[in-house]
Formats: C-alpha cells, sequence, structure tokens
C-alpha cells in the first residue's frame, strides 16, 4: 500500500515537474495608433500643387515597436516597451495624417514642388525614472523637379513631455505628430514665398 502511494505521488510529482518546463504563455500584444480619424476643417497657409513622397525610416526608426532608451543610466540602448506595437510601422501611420492636411492646403494643379520626408528618430527617453519626453526627429527636403539647382533641407526637432510608460508614449507621440504637420506646412509656405537660394540647411527644435 505504501509503495502505491510513492508511486503515485512520485507520478504526481513528475506532471508537475514535466508541465512546468513549457515557457509561460506570452501576454497578448497591445495594438496602438494616432487614435480613430477625425473629419476636420484644416487650418493654415494655402500651398501650390504639391507632391509628397511619404515618409522614409532611418535605421532604428522603422518597425512596430515602441521604443525608449534610460538616459540617467544606459544613454546608448534602445529598449523596446514588451507586447506594446504600433497597427502600423511610424512612418505609415505619420504619412496618412500629412497627406490629408497637404491634398487639403493645397491648390489643384500639375505638382511644382516635391516633398521628401526621414524619420530619423522616434522613441521616448527617460530623463530620470519618473521623468520622460517624446522625440522625434523628421529629416525635410523640398526640391523643385523642374529646377534641379533648387533644394531646401531642414531638420524639425521634436520633444514633449510624456508619461512613462507605453500609453503614455503613445499619447505624447499622437500630439507630437499634429505639431510636426503644422510645422511642415508652415515651412513649406514659407520656403516657396521667400524662395531662398539652393542649398539651404535649417534646423529646428
Amino acid at each position: 500500500m505504501k509503495l502505491r502511494r510513492r508511486l503515485a505521488w512520485g507520478g504526481i510529482f513528475s506532471l508537475l515537474t514535466a508541465c512546468s518546463l513549457y515557457p509561460a504563455p506570452s501576454p497578448a500584444p497591445h495594438l496602438f495608433d494616432f487614435g480613430p480619424p477625425h473629419v476636420r476643417r484644416y487650418h493654415g497657409p494655402a500651398l501650390p500643387p504639391l507632391a509628397f513622397a511619404g515618409f522614409e525610416a532611418a535605421a532604428g526608426a522603422g518597425g512596430s515597436g515602441i521604443h525608449y532608451r534610460l538616459l540617467d543610466r544606459h544613454p546608448d540602448e534602445l529598449r523596446r516597451y514588451p507586447a506594446a506595437i504600433w497597427l502600423a510601422p511610424p512612418t505609415r501611420l505619420m504619412d496618412a495624417r500629412l497627406k490629408t492636411r497637404l491634398a487639403a492646403l493645397s491648390r489643384p494643379g500639375t505638382p511644382r514642388y516635391l516633398l521628401r520626408l526621414t524619420l530619423v528618430s522616434w522613441e521616448e527617453d527617460f530623463i530620470t525614472s519618473t521623468s520622460a519626453e517624446d522625440r522625434v526627429v523628421v529629416d525635410a527636403t523640398l526640391e523643385r523637379p523642374l529646377d534641379q539647382d533648387w533644394q531646401l533641407h531642414h531638420v524639425f526637432v521634436l520633444t514633449e513631455g510624456a508619461a512613462p510608460g507605453a500609453p503614455g508614449a503613445v499619447a505624447g507621440f499622437a500630439s507630437l505628430d499634429h505639431t510636426l504637420d503644422r510645422a511642415i506646412t508652415r515651412w513649406i509656405a514659407q520656403a516657396i514665398r521667400h524662395r531662398p537660394d539652393a542649398g539651404v540647411n535649417t534646423r529646428s527644435h
């Protein structure tokens, strides 16, 4: 009888041990975007007919991960929030909204200008363990395809305080995207109005 009990308990122990060898199931991913699109009237400077080549992503700025840095401890390490991803890569999310704004502000006709944008950086930076800010860097180039000597270059560097964690980062990025769209359209209008010399490079914060 005792032997049977030992064998029974041994079998149960073996079964429990075997079960513990299997990895725990991964948590379901949380999908984020900039929120539902809203029909709105776009206010801003009138733009000439304009072609938009869309956003490209520099190394490290593509993909669907939501990234952050611990500047006070590991500033050279880019980390990713677990189980939190963008519904689409950031460049696609930014493309959709900026195209709508440009279409609303541009006059109809054959495009005379071409806008190229590169997403350089897209991350949340922790200054301390409880203080963070979202940071977006975009490299912009405005060209006139029929005038190869006319080109403008501008770097947008935008930051905004954000709550630590993936939901806080997402809310901050959605706000920064709106700010970036307005800054880009203002820059285009000023560049075309003043018609500066080719090769001018500027940077804004």
